[in-house]
């Protein structure tokens, strides 16, 4: 039996790995940044679910909800 492979495929998997995440992490900044500025728009459903908190409000559900649930726990009104 042949096997036909790279024989260095363990290594490699790092490498692939972070080109793979910064070429993800460069497609987010280009959604997020029009005109060499940082812009949200709270419509956009991508964002809808990456951003967080704009001005002081946060804008994520679920992370909204997670902060109730834990204060809530933490007996913080």
């Amino acid at each position: 039996m042949r096997v036909v492979g790279d024989d260095n495929q363990v290594s490699e998997a790092p490498t692939d790995a972070s080109e793979i995440y910064a070429t993800s992490i460069a497609v987010l900044l280009r959604h997020l940044v029009h005109d060499g500025r940082l812009s949200i728009d709270r419509t956009d459903p991508v964002q809808a679910e990456l951003v967080v908190a704009h001005h002081r409000d946060i804008l994520n559900d679920t992370v909204w909800r997670r902060i109730l649930d834990e204060t809530s726990l933490a007996g913080v009104p």
